[in-house]
């Protein structure tokens, strides 16, 4: 169901096939392509692996619906968690979009709120379709929550009114965290409301869930569940049909277009409590199981999840805390590992992991030249220093990636990551499976490492339980013999290392 102009982007980029989760989404998404308001649209929910295709499985859609459009309009919504995974969405689009009318902006405080205001509304301009001052510039806008209310709240003409897909990818992260209410103030948006009047409906204290919901704008039908009653507005010559409803006080034509909800995530919950507040319509549930078709039907937060299919994982357990260092040093140097993420449960231990990895590499260095390279990337760093970062390691000058969880969630890095290592073990089997997912992406290979100290296996393996996997997770023995060599530059870079921080 593809055109031709899409099918030829997607060979540009030596795509030829699809993959399993793209298969289930896009016939559901491209038959609707042209329905109206007498077509109910459904809303998806979409639980797949990490690395199985997810960006393309909503981004193809999106575009077949908007490559032939005649006026800008924004159309369809993308939201993230993370200013990076954003940026990575961002390419993808710029990518599919290239040799056509269709506009894609990036909104999250990359660039100064001005500029960004400038490429989503020409403010000067007169919109003939609504006889108002201010037009779209865009067609596709991809943000982060709190960047995104900040234009719903300060740019004039910037407007969702329009809307007709709203993409939540990461949902479970972004629908746990409130992000100044950004979800109530989007879905107020899409129903023609201010930001103004959304704050002042989420303030109201309501006890009935009914009366609730009917205060917030929306329309119950028989069932008790919201109806889909988001409009665009379009002049009497510009638009007619079966579906246009005239208003007897003046000559609008309200036009319905269905707004189409898709949730996207490596550990999407089926708990309804926990998306309750998007006010679904007829949702499907779509689960990529594992190759064994082994996916719990009875999904909620602490289900089973799906490991990628080329992953293998291993287990390394050490004595304490203390010896963790060493480990890493024999998986790194020993074992030759290259292209390594390396997550920690903070930024600070993330930079301190950094420090003593450059300096025990300088102190080895004098006898090998470029043996290592490590560099610390977090969300702390400015967003150029980021992007070097990323070039450098996927062009293997840097060597590891020492990171806390702002890299687990989505990042494509491609065949650059070759290992994952978790230093610190996750709080959250969540954390785990997205970390894992950074490798073995879109059908390659990957090695996952876990470093643990003995009091930690018995709740790692419990955990570890709940993901379907190809394979059993190995342990890896590492004894006195096979990290008695680091040993010695190993002390001195600890030593190294505590001066430093005394000085900072």
């Amino acid at each position: 169901g593809l055109s031709s102009r899409v099918i030829a982007r997607l060979r540009a980029q030596n795509i030829t096939h699809l993959f399993p989760v793209q298969l289930a989404v896009l016939p559901r998404l491209l038959k609707t392509r042209y329905s109206s308001a007498s077509i109910p649209l459904g809303d998806l929910c979409v639980s797949a692996p990490t690395g199985s295709g997810k960006t393309l499985a909503y981004a193809l859609p999106i575009v077949e619906s908007l490559v032939d459009r005649v006026i800008p309009r924004v159309r369809a919504l993308i939201v993230l968690p993370t200013r990076d995974l954003a940026a990575q969405v961002k390419m993808t689009f710029d990518w599919l979009l290239r040799g056509t009318e269709v506009r894609a902006v990036l909104l999250t405080g990359q660039t100064s709120f001005a500029s960004e205001q400038s490429q989503l509304v020409a403010a000067d301009e007169w919109d003939v379709a609504t006889e108002t001052l201010g037009s779209s510039r865009v067609d596709i806008v991809i943000a982060t929550p709190g960047r995104l209310i900040d234009h719903l709240k300060g740019t004039e003409g910037f407007t969702l009114k329009h809307l007709r897909f709203l993409v939540i990818d990461e949902a479970d992260r972004l629908l746990n965290q409130s992000y100044q209410d950004w979800l109530t103030q989007v879905l107020h948006a899409a129903k023609g409301r201010t930001s103004t009047e959304a704050d002042e409906l989420g303030r109201v204290a309501i006890s009935d869930p009914t009366e609730k919901i009917e205060r917030l704008g929306y329309t119950l039908g028989e069932n008790g569940r919201p109806l889909h009653t988001v409009k665009t507005h379009r002049h009497p010559h510009l638009s007619s049909g079966s579906e246009a409803r005239t208003n007897r006080h003046d000559d609008i034509i309200r036009h319905y277009t269905p707004l189409q909800k898709l949730l996207f995530s490596a550990t999407l919950t089926r708990n309804p409590a926990k998306i309750a507040s998007l006010q679904l319509f007829q949702p499907t549930y779509i689960a990529v199981a594992s190759s064994d078709g082994a996916e719990n039907e009875d999904r909620t937060d602490d289900a089973r999840y799906v490991a990628p299919t080329g992953l293998e994982e291993r287990l390394v357990v050490c004595p304490s805390a203390g010896d963790k260092p060493l480990m890493l040093l024999h998986i790194l140097y020993n074992l030759k590992a290259t292209g390594v993420l390396v997550f920690t449960n903070s930024v600070e231990s993330a930079n301190r992991l950094a420090a003593l990895l450059q300096i025990y590499d300088h102190g080895i260095g004098k006898a090998t030249v470029g043996v290592f390279a490590a560099e610390a990337f977090s969300s702390d760093l400015p967003p150029a220093t980021r992007r070097r970062l990323l070039a450098s390691f996927q062009s293997g000058q840097t060597s590891a990636l020492i990171c806390s969880d702002v890299m687990a969630r989505g990042m494509d890095l491609g065949s650059a990551v070759q290992h994952v290592i978790n230093y610190e073990i996750p709080t959250r089997i969540k954390a785990y499976v997205h970390r894992i997912g950074r490798t073995a992406r879109a059908g390659r290979n990957g090695v996952a490492w876990t470093i643990l100290e003995d009091r930690e296996v018995r709740w790692f393996k419990a955990e570890i339980g709940k993901i379907d996997r190809g394979a059993p997770v190995a342990r890896v023995k590492v004894g006195q013999a096979d990290t008695e060599l680091l040993v010695k530059d190993y002390q001195q870079s600890l030593k190294e290392l505590g001066e430093l921080v005394k000085r900072n």
